[in-house]
């Protein structure tokens, strides 16, 4: 009998775009929807049977292991390996190889969002018998990703953003891959950027006659890089939730989703696609539109707060215009 695949989550990128807020945490731990990025990937893992799964954290936290510990609660065995270095996707997947072993692995990036079932890689990988199996999506600009180019269902190529992409079709940061991938990672040569790029371990694979594999996306699918990212990740995901808000009298348009003991004047105005973490203040007459809020922030009376990401523990003043902006932890603005 086959042994049940592991998993690999890549979670330590550094999140330079989505400062201030990733000064004081993880980009993976950042809460989307009222969870942390990284658990919703765990969640995806746990669902399509895997048990044993090894997460790649950075070196100057220790939040990722605090918050998730061995990974019982969310029925998995956690494993966490630091990557003491930024050196890229196939550095980190390289790091892997102790903890994974000579078994099949599903892995996904850290800063993944998606309800697609990353379990739907195992047919067409098995099918075909695949030593990569990669999901794909329709990319509204490919020259950011890893850029596949396809034969029916096979990758007949994929490169690293290039210039001037022969294909919409791109990786979606979902893999599963045979644990040959570890060889093609050794192999890899450091990019002018000074990483190691997993497609083109990848695209080793196709060049030693190996067949790689792809599973078309049918769903929506975000990788977090900004704040606008992040407010649509946040949007769909409330959406895809169709959370029920109670206990509140303001005006509601949805979705929103509340954290536990978040008080909201009933004057206040919230929606659409707004979270308001656990303790967080709205203030009489406040208006929160298409943002988030982490726990403990505070809204104060006739404040507007448009397009943001607010930091734990903000506090926006009376009269305020918030609109596009990222706040970090504490501030007061």
């Amino acid at each position: 009998m086959t042994a049940a695949p592991a998993g690999l989550i890549l979670a330590a990128g550094r999140g330079v775009r989505l400062k201030p807020l990733t000064d004081t945490r993880p980009k993976p731990m950042l809460p989307v929807a009222g969870k942390p990025i990284l658990q919703y990937n765990i969640e995806r893992l746990v669902a399509a049977g895997v048990r044993e799964i090894a997460i790649v954290v950075p070196p100057d936290s220790d939040e990722i292991a605090r918050a998730f510990g061995t990974g019982k609660q969310l029925g998995a065995c956690l494993a966490y390996i630091i990557q003491s270095e930024p050196l890229g996707t196939g550095h980190a997947v390289a790091l892997g190889r102790a903890a994974i072993g000579e078994r099949r692995f599903y892995l996904t990036f850290g800063d993944n969002l998606t309800p697609w079932d990353i379990g739907r890689l195992a047919e067409p990988h098995e099918r075909s018998g695949a030593a990569a199996t990669l999901a794909v999506f329709r990319a509204a600009d490919p020259r950011k990703h890893g850029v596949a180019e396809l034969d029916g269902d096979r990758i007949a190529r994929i490169v690293e953003k290039p210039e001037q992409p022969r294909s919409p079709w791109a990786s979606a940061g979902m893999y599963l891959l045979e644990p040959v991938i570890f060889d093609a990672v050794a192999r890899l040569r450091m990019s002018p950027s000074g990483e190691f790029h997993l497609p083109e371990a990848v695209e080793n694979l196709i060049e030693q006659g190996e067949t790689v594999a792809a599973a078309r996306l049918d769903t929506w699918r975000s990788n977090v890089n900004t704040r606008e990212e992040y407010l649509e990740a946040n949007r769909l995901l409330l959406a895809d939730q169709a959370q029920a808000v109670h206990a509140v009298a303001c005006t509601i348009t949805a979705p929103v989703g509340l954290g536990a003991e978040a008080h909201v004047h009933e004057s206040a105005h919230l929606g659409p696609a707004v979270f308001c973490g656990s303790g967080s203040r709205i203030g009489e007459g406040a208006r929160v539109e298409n943002s988030v809020l982490l726990d403990s922030v505070t809204v104060q009376a006739g404040a507007a707060v448009r397009d943001c990401l607010i930091g734990e523990g903000a506090l926006v003043q009376s009269g305020a215009v918030l609109e596009r902006r990222v706040v970090g932890d504490g501030e007061q603005v």
